[in-house]
């Protein structure tokens, strides 16, 4: 009798063991199929994607590939931030939706993702035409964490994680990359700062590393301070862009170029009230002219390119120091004066 009830009980163990794995498993299944379903573009493939198309209210930005690099084809092909791009391409393969939030197209305003509020994206393939992804980028979620989306042609409003409005849309500058400098800090031969303020100083790398000085005199120069100033040019970047429909009234008749001389002699860029040159060591040049003061921010503009950039006034005076800033103290200089 004993035996029969164990094989009983063990009967129904394993019972309840089939069941269980049959439910895990087809739990498993509906998990993968949700997470399936939730992406919004699967099979999304960003290098498959030529030109992007961003549209908010009376704003359109075009960015192109051409020769697997971004240019910002409505800001005269101006070379695009790619790292942003990037960030772009690989949201749009990620976007998954955490919940529907509305089901009809009247609430597409009040989510704020029809047209008029919205911001479209579309994400064209070789061609230009065939769209690999094209959908509204509507508000912050109430948690601040989320964003309302919806595809192109359908009334669902989806609601994703994150906060998707700033990486789609970056008005009409906000895409322009904004590197003034980039090169290696270890290249650099000869750094002369020109200021009318300052006397100016050149130094020169030393065989063997190290730093010298050699005007307005001759000195051994604090090597940190150097690497700092030379960190700061060779990866200079930008605050902000100098528009010329912005900045110039003007434009009316005038040409391209005409408005950049305009500009150029407004802000004593021709004859700058600072200088930077930078002598590389494969015999190249980098330099920097930059204007007056103004406010908390300078007008600069690199020699041989005609963008005009607006910099911070504290990234500048990282890079201009006074001669005794630069200068090794000796060991005379430390020593303390007798009694």
């Amino acid at each position: 009798m004993k035996a029969k009830n164990i094989l009983i009980l063990l009967g129904v163990f394993v019972m309840f063991v089939l069941v269980a794995i049959i439910i895990n498993s087809m739990g498993r299944r509906e998990e993968k199929k949700a997470d399936k379903e939730s992406i919004l573009f699967p099979g999304f493939a960003a290098d498959r994607v030529s030109s992007v198309e961003i549209k908010a209210k009376d704003r359109e930005v075009r960015l192109s590939k051409e020769d697997d690099v971004w240019i910002v084809a409505t800001a005269d092909n101006y070379p695009a931030d790619q790292g942003a791009v990037e960030t772009m391409l690989d949201k749009v393969k990620e976007l998954r939706s955490a919940l529907t939030a509305s089901r009809s197209a009247e609430k597409h305003s009040q989510f704020e993702v029809d047209k008029d509020s919205g911001v479209e994206v579309a994400m064209l393939g070789a061609d230009g035409q065939d769209a690999l992804a094209r959908f509204f980028v509507g508000k912050m979620g109430a948690d601040y964490m989320s964003t309302y989306i919806r595809r192109a042609g359908q009334d669902v409003v989806l609601l994703a994680d994150g906060y998707l409005r700033g990486i789609f849309d970056k008005g009409t500058r906000g895409w322009r990359d904004r590197t003034i400098f980039d090169f290696e800090a270890d290249q650099v031969q000869k750094l002369t700062l020109a200021s009318q303020e300052k006397e100016e100083i050149v130094i020169e790398a030393k065989d063997g590393g190290g730093w010298q000085i050699i005007k307005p005199e001759i000195a051994p120069a604090e090597k940190d301070k150097v690497d700092n100033i030379l960190r700061e040019i060779s990866k200079l970047s930008a605050d902000e862009f100098a528009d010329k429909k912005e900045l110039s009234e003007q434009t009316d008749g005038t040409s391209e170029a005409e408005q950049i001389a305009s500009l150029v002699a407004e802000y004593k860029l021709a004859d700058p009230q600072s200088k930077v040159t930078v002598n590389l060591k494969d015999g190249s040049l980098r330099i920097l002219h930059i204007s007056d003061e103004s406010g908390q921010r300078y007008y600069v503009k690199r020699e041989g390119k005609d963008t005009i950039f607006l910099v911070s006034k504290s990234k500048i005076d990282r890079i201009f120091k006074d001669m005794e800033d630069l200068k090794t103290e000796t060991e005379e200089e430390e020593k303390p004066e007798d009694e």
